[in-house]
């Protein structure tokens, strides 16, 4: 059975609160339950597992809802159908974000741009531009995303952001590096 590290658990807290603040940022501040579905692939990424089947996703699990007791509260990480976990953190893990994360000005400003009628490509690379100089955006032309957009030295984030632009409207979706790497290979 893989193991995880003090390291790995950190990561997967970091990728929950970041996935809180996200949400925080969209709908706004709520002391309320929070629940989210991910693939076990892509929690086996970030726990830095070599097999990422959901049996051995969730024997490394195992002490990570003792782990972030103090900061995210009591959540509860279940097994759904299909190959999904399902990570169910308390109010306590909304307020936590909500007082100590890390303010992401990028983040706010780039769903403010996507909350725009009419967003274009230039728009969202204005935004990446203003927080760095090492900005990549790469056409992907899928069915689902036109381009990918990410930081190339991963500051201020490694995120990929892909996004698709339609009929005067347009909406992002924030992939794992490994995720997208996988998805668009």
């Amino acid at each position: 059975m893989e193991k995880c590290t003090r390291a790995d658990f950190d990561r997967l807290r970091d990728y929950l609160c970041d996935m809180i603040l996200e949400e925080q940022l969209k709908l706004g501040y709520e002391k309320e339950t929070i629940r989210f579905y991910s693939p076990c692939a892509s929690i086996g990424h970030i726990l830095g597992l070599k097999e990422r089947s959901c049996e051995t996703v969730m024997q490394a699990l195992a002490p990570f809802e003792s782990y972030v007791t103090d900061t995210l509260g009591e959540i509860k990480v279940t097994r759904c159908s299909g190959k999904r976990i399902c990570f169910l953190i308390p109010a306590q893990g909304a307020t936590y974000v909500h007082e100590h994360w890390n303010e992401n000005l990028f983040l706010e400003e780039l769903i403010q741009c996507f909350g725009s009628h009419g967003t274009t490509l230039s728009d969202v690379q204005d935004v990446f531009a203003k927080f760095s100089e090492q900005v990549a955006c790469i056409h992907i032309g899928s069915d689902d995303f036109d381009d990918v957009l990410f930081f190339a030295d991963g500051v201020p984030d490694a995120y990929r952001y892909c996004v698709k632009f339609d009929a005067g409207h347009a909406f992002y979706h924030r992939f794992l590096k490994e995720d997208f790497e996988e998805l668009f290979a």
